[in-house]
């Protein structure tokens, strides 16, 4: 699933490459590019919920987030590929991914080295990432007596762990 706009046009730039280190390791790769968010969730459920094995997403920290969403919202998908080719890739590089070089991504991608990663799930949604709650802003701006007065909501828990940055065996080679 791409972003063809993600990173100033860097996703669908670096699209050929990308696709080409996949099927060169023998992975049988189907691309998906959207036009709007909307387009995007129901791609990527739909290859989902055809059973792809691995969801890989290519773009910035809006993908990374629609990606984390149709996989944690799937109990029999595990594995979430992401490729990050947006401008700020927030997520990824808070998960200690090179988030400035896309290519090494796929790479780590099509070699099937799985790290699993947490997600917390706060009202429907699945966060990665950074989760703001006023708190961050009470600290920056108040001092301690702001912190006490800041609290996160009580739904944020940690929801479900997957593997990140992986290939399931269960990809048709081809």
């Amino acid at each position: 699933m791409v972003n063809p706009a993600a990173g100033k046009g860097q996703a669908q730039r670096l699209l050929p490459e990308v696709a080409g280190l996949f099927r060169d390791a023998g992975h049988h790769l189907e691309i998906l590019l959207s036009r709007t968010v909307d387009e995007a969730r129901e791609m990527a459920i739909d290859a989902v919920d055809r059973e792809v094995g691995t969801l890989v997403v290519m773009g910035g920290d809006g993908m990374m987030h629609l990606g984390i969403n149709v996989v944690a919202d799937r109990p029999g998908v595990s594995n979430l590929g992401m490729i990050p080719a947006g401008t700020g890739n927030d997520l990824c590089r808070g998960l200690g991914m090179t988030s400035k070089d896309p290519v090494s991504a796929a790479r780590a991608i099509a070699s099937g080295t799985p790290r699993p990663i947490d997600v917390l799930k706060v009202g429907d949604r699945y966060v990665g990432g950074v989760v703001a709650t006023g708190f961050d802003a009470a600290a920056a701006s108040g001092g301690s007596a702001a912190v006490e007065s800041a609290a996160p909501p009580s739904n944020f828990r940690v929801e479900r762990r997957f593997a990140c940055i992986s290939v399931s065996p269960s990809l048709r080679a081809g």
